[in-house]
């Protein structure tokens, strides 16, 4: 949406700027015009200089990648093989895609109605198309701006549907005005133009439509893969190849949303009341303390800030204190010591008050309760926060793995981008992602390796990989 955004944004400039370079067409062309041109024919004109304006600002000013992390792309339609394989949340080049067919439909639309006789035919307005976007993407690949094959193929077809429209729009036009009988005006053998104009926006829509389906019929969703592909991978010994099995879960609500309000109510003594907003249910206390209960009666409670402008270091309590006192503040929410694990202190804030991280350990054969919670503290011991997004799901069934090895492959095959370096990768191990959309705790494997970048720095590379076969 950004890019519309960015289009709308420089069309009063795009006007002015085709204003001027119509007027000196016009102008220089004036003896040579039909003189019976109307003021509709005028405008259409304008209209397509315009988007000849418009369609240089957006190849070759505005910047955006081909949603791959590379600069130039030469494998087509890869995104719809992503779509397909990894969701549609893995895809959102797709709507690139889709702009791209979009940019095209007023040239394919225009170009007849300007040159009457010069573009009569579906083959004249591919020729033209795939050579503007040819010669587009090769300029781009020559001044170091991405460059992709599938811009080649959408503009093309963007091209077609819009000589489509037009070939529908003459129909609709004869049948309304009735100035001719038996076809339509100024069109030879319309049916045929027809049948190819539908058989059009049928191969447009196709793939789309297919990859909608399997995402629709994907029962337990997919995951996001966020992360850098690297260039090389060594994979230690003692990661095996052979397939498993493990367990999926789907998230029980074992407390109504006015329950969980009650409890953390009368936990923290708040006393306003609870309102929704975009899904998330809120209580104020006063200025800084409130209640935030979000989807699956996950939570957070904030308590008075007033101390996280400036804190005083010495004033914290050291890493074993703080571990007590958070455990003491987990037991006033009715969480039991005993179903998390201690995982350290979170530095990644923007503030110096301790952030200690808790994960979930209550796993049996029939429940998974799964997810993290974090507790803030800040001077004196003083309780800032504390957040609970943990989520309680019941077993559902067994299902077949890929192997650790596999996974890798996957978190090679899909990701954000291409990252110049050696991963080694020294264990893969079984873990869980859950999907807000379907409820369902889907089974993963943890990947833990350290990156080694071309300068020598090195990283933690970290993907979790779905695991269902």
């Amino acid at each position: 949406m950004q890019y519309i955004f960015n289009v709308l944004e420089i069309m009063p400039v795009a006007t002015l700027f085709t204003a001027l370079i119509y007027i000196s067409i016009y102008l220089i062309l004036k003896q040579k015009r039909n003189k019976n041109g109307n003021i509709s024919r005028l405008v259409v004109e304008f209209i397509l200089i315009e988007w000849c304006v418009l369609f240089l600002y957006v190849t070759q000013v505005m910047r955006f990648g081909n949603g791959f992390g590379d600069l130039v792309n030469f494998t087509p339609l890869y995104l719809f093989y992503i779509a397909a394989k990894y969701g549609l949340i893995n895809a959102t080049m797709i709507t690139q895609f889709s702009l791209n067919i979009l940019m095209f439909l007023p040239l394919g639309f225009l170009l007849p109605i300007v040159f009457l006789n010069k573009f009569k035919n579906h083959l004249k307005i591919l020729l033209v198309s795939f050579g503007i976007s040819l010669s587009t993407e090769i300029t781009q690949i020559l001044t170091g701006r991405n460059a992709d094959v599938d811009d080649i193929i959408a503009n093309t077809l963007g091209g077609l549907i819009g000589f489509s429209l037009y070939i529908f729009y003459k129909g609709i036009y004869f049948i309304l005005r009735r100035k001719k009988q038996g076809k339509p005006i100024g069109i030879d053998r319309y049916s045929i133009k027809v049948i190819a104009s539908f058989s059009i926006i049928i191969i447009t829509l196709s793939p789309f439509i297919v990859v909608k389906i399997i995402n629709t019929n994907n029962e337990y969703g997919y995951i996001y893969y966020g992360h850098l592909q690297p260039i090389n991978i060594e994979i230690s010994d003692n990661i095996t190849d052979e397939e498993t099995t493990l367990k999926v879960y789907k998230n029980i609500q074992i407390e109504s949303l006015k329950e969980l309000q009650k409890r953390l109510k009368a936990n923290t003594g708040f006393t306003g009341d609870f309102n929704n907003t975009d899904g998330c249910s809120i209580c104020k206390n006063n200025k800084n303390e409130a209640i935030y209960i979000y989807e699956y009666n996950t939570w957070r409670i904030t308590f008075s800030r007033d101390t996280d402008i400036k804190v005083e270091i010495s004033k914290l309590p050291n890493e074993d204190e703080a571990v007590k006192l958070a455990y003491e503040y987990l037991k006033k929410f009715q969480i039991s010591p005993d179903t998390v694990r201690y995982m350290g202190i979170n530095d990644n804030y923007s503030n110096n008050n301790l952030h200690l991280e808790f994960k979930s350990i209550m796993i049996t054969n029939r429940v998974n309760v799964w997810g993290d919670i974090h507790v803030e503290i800040g001077e004196g011991g003083r309780l800032l926060s504390i957040s609970d997004y943990r989520t309680y799901n019941e077993f559902v069934k067994e299902v077949k793995t890929i192997s650790p090895r596999d996974s890798i492959k996957v978190a090679q095959d899909i990701g954000v981008g291409e990252w110049t370096g050696t991963a080694y990768v020294t264990s893969v191990e079984p873990s869980y992602y859950f999907n807000k959309n379907t409820g369902y705790l889907i089974p993963t494997w943890q990947i833990t390796s350290t990156f080694k970048a071309k300068s020598g720095r090195y990283y933690s590379w970290t993907p979790n990989i779905k695991a269902i076969k």
